[in-house]
């Protein structure tokens, strides 16, 4: 149900019934909140291409360096001043990957803390459901 659904079914409540008016209020909420779940869905989705992307992108380049160090080495067994060079931009080059791979996922898992972090204090500040709940450590009674 969109904002204008839900203005549209707020106004149709029947005034005369508390009960009906607190469970639509209620489903209103819910409805709200199944909205930003499904939002945060497609955004994790989107996160979660975009690590796959990367982590794909270093997994082909790392064998494409694997291939160029072979081709090297099979065409030219005796210039081992070539491979070694070979080896040293693949290792480079790898690490390099292995960076960006790393910041990436660092820089999704900031935004995706940030979203739930968001997610969470919109569900429980701003329902009215959160004002009555206590700590967990006030669910056991304190011994002596």
């Amino acid at each position: 149900m969109t904002t204008t659904q839900n203005a549209r079914h707020k106004a149709a409540k029947d005034t005369t019934n508390p009960v009906a008016n607190a469970f639509a209020e209620y489903l209103d909420t819910l409805t709200n909140h199944h909205e930003t779940f499904t939002s945060s869905l497609k955004g994790s989705r989107a996160r979660a291409q975009r690590v796959s992307a990367e982590l794909s992108d270093a997994l082909i380049a790392g064998q494409r360096d694997m291939l160029g160090i072979s081709r090297q080495v099979l065409e030219h067994p005796a210039d081992f001043s070539a491979a070694a060079k070979l080896v040293m931009d693949a290792a480079t080059a790898a690490q390099e990957r292995a960076l960006k791979f790393g910041k990436l996922v660092y820089e999704e898992q900031v935004q995706a803390g940030a979203e739930a972090q968001e997610i969470w204090a919109g569900t429980v500040g701003a329902t009215g459901f959160g004002t009555n709940i206590r700590p967990f450590a006030g669910w056991f009674a304190k011994t002596a």
